[in-house]
């Protein structure tokens, strides 16, 4: 398909570095959440949210983790973070 003046070319622009920060945003709300449940299920000998608190937690790093990474790999490999509509 050739551009045209109506249809120019897709600008990625900024769309990586904001996909990131959103990832990053996520991230923390995850951590922070998962402190506060951790801090109440030791407060209370609530044996059910410390278990919730841990689960939240590895979330927490495996969405962290895997946000780094696939930023990583979108970069390197040229394409955007997210499909042309």
């Amino acid at each position: 398909m050739i551009p045209s003046a109506d249809n120019p070319p897709r600008d990625p622009g900024l769309q990586p570095e904001r996909t990131r920060l959103a990832w990053s945003r996520t991230a923390f709300v995850l951590l922070v959440n998962s402190v506060l449940l951790l801090k109440a299920g030791s407060m209370k000998s609530q044996p059910l949210m410390l278990v919730v608190g841990l689960f939240l937690l590895l979330m927490t790093l495996i969405t962290y983790i895997w946000s780094r990474l696939r930023l990583r790999a979108l970069l390197r490999s040229g394409y955007p973070c997210t499909r042309q509509s």
